[in-house]
């Protein structure tokens, strides 16, 4: 079975280089973004992702302006996005299939992941 896609956006290329790493170790075709442009981009482009992990305040279009866009398009609307954010949480839902507040743990990531994401044996601790 094909590797599951996940997508990781971040403005910090050390905390989205990290994410990475981690994703990658523990079996997953893990690419990455650095800004709500570029993610969009790459779901229309691979819709098979299974899974965006999306940094909520980057600068210029933040995540927020990324997931009207994603759910305005049919093609990509239905990948689940888990945000995370240094900053408060939005109160409004925005259909994120998670919140995790900087600085998160790897296993309530490792969670998250494995809740939207087949083959998840390969990330047991």
């Amino acid at each position: 079975m094909a590797q599951q896609l996940i997508l990781v956006v971040d403005d910090v290329a050390a905390t989205r280089n990290g994410l990475l790493e981690l994703l990658r170790l523990k079996g997953f075709d893990a690419r990455g973004a650095e800004s709500a442009e570029d993610a969009l981009l790459f779901l229309v482009d691979q819709p098979r992702t299974r899974l965006v992990i999306l940094d909520l305040n980057m600068p210029g279009a933040g995540g927020l302006w990324f997931r009207r866009e994603q759910l305005s398009n049919p093609a990509v609307a239905h990948i689940p996005v888990a945000v995370f954010t240094g900053g408060e949480l939005p109160a409004e839902s925005f259909g994120f299939c998670a919140r995790l507040k900087k600085p998160f743990s790897v296993d309530e990531l490792l969670r998250i992941i494995e809740a939207h994401c087949e083959d998840n044996d390969r990330i047991s601790a």
